[in-house]
């Protein structure tokens, strides 16, 4: 009797450890069919690596830094919502611009930032980690960038931006025409 017990215990967990298997294989498989039809792919600065199967549509952008390149990288069509520093004349050099886009997020509640339904969220990396990891645990798409810190930093930032919002052309042009006018203003 204690020896069937034993046989069927082990049969249990033989059944769960299989299904667990099957389950584990079948994710993977769909990971990497999602994987290899993405159109492009982007590694944010923390190495988390974004695919998108086309350039998203319903971008967020968490920072007043990222309000003011974003609004050049693509049409307010595609901008779900900015932050809300953008608002304030004091520090936004697009208040006015920046009105074609209705909605503004604040960074402390990922239901509301989930309410705007985003395919892209950009972040900086100064931003709390359980923020960026909520974020992420909602299945969102959120690319993480390097707080730019000298004009390299901003060059190269206005570049990694423009890739992950698919737009790599016009990033690269936003920086070329960035340092023209620094080299007339010297």
């Amino acid at each position: 009797m204690l020896k069937q017990k034993y046989q069927k215990i082990i049969m249990v967990l033989l059944l769960c450890l299989s299904i667990l298997l099957i389950v584990a294989g079948c994710s993977s498989d769909s990971v990497q069919k999602s994987n290899s039809t993405a159109a492009y792919a982007v590694t944010d600065s923390q190495g988390h690596k974004l695919y998108f199967k086309e350039k998203p549509q319903r971008i967020i952008s968490m920072s007043i830094s990222t309000d003011e390149i974003l609004i050049d990288l693509v049409p307010s069509s595609r901008i779900a919502a900015f932050s809300r520093l953008v608002d304030d004349p004091g520090i936004s050099n697009i208040v006015e611009r920046a009105q074609s886009v209705g909605s503004r997020v604040d960074g402390q509640s990922s239901e509301a930032i989930m309410a705007l339904h985003p395919d892209l969220i950009l972040i900086p990396d100064f931003v709390k980690p359980e923020v960026i990891q909520s974020l992420r645990d909602m299945n969102l798409q959120v690319y993480v960038y390097k707080t730019p810190k000298s004009m390299e930093d901003v060059r190269q930032c206005i570049r990694f931006l423009g890739e992950a919002v698919g737009e790599k052309e016009r990033g690269d042009m936003m920086v070329t025409a960035m340092d023209e006018h620094l080299k007339k203003v010297q």
